[in-house]
């Protein structure tokens, strides 16, 4: 039986999930997400910064950069994500802060030290900085 679930503004979000209780990611559907990401280093060295505030997306893309968040893990990484091996002084470094409204948390790390889920977001945020400067 589909239940609802209470959202920040009054507007309830239909889960189809079981009567269990659990929400399947609804938070991440009904939360405001904001993000600071920067990107620096490389060969040519050129910064890539965006501010990114998902109640200003349109409502799709919002849930699919919820979506990146929750299935990155990022609130679970350390503040500082090692590479596997020292060296790459011409590699991307990352720092990304992500506000979910409950939670906040910030993390560094180089290109090479990306954990595989978290490479989706990264990619998607750096696409948005590059949109954002122009060419």
């Amino acid at each position: 039986m589909p239940r609802f679930v209470g959202c920040r503004d009054g507007s309830e979000v239909k889960c189809a999930c079981s009567a269990s209780g659990a929400t399947h990611g609804l938070k991440s559907a009904v939360s405001n997400v904001h993000i600071t990401f920067e990107r620096s280093g490389g060969v040519v060295g050129r910064m890539v910064r965006t501010n990114v505030d998902s109640s200003k997306l349109a409502p799709e893309e919002a849930q699919h950069l919820a979506q990146l968040v929750e299935d990155s893990g990022f609130f679970q990484l350390p503040a500082t994500v090692q590479p596997p091996a020292q060296g790459g002084a011409d590699r991307f470094q990352y720092r990304l802060t992500i506000d979910d409204g409950g939670r906040q948390h910030s993390v560094q790390m180089r290109e090479d030290a990306v954990p595989p889920p978290a490479r989706p977001l990264v990619d998607w945020l750096t696409r948005q900085g590059r949109r954002s400067q122009g060419p």
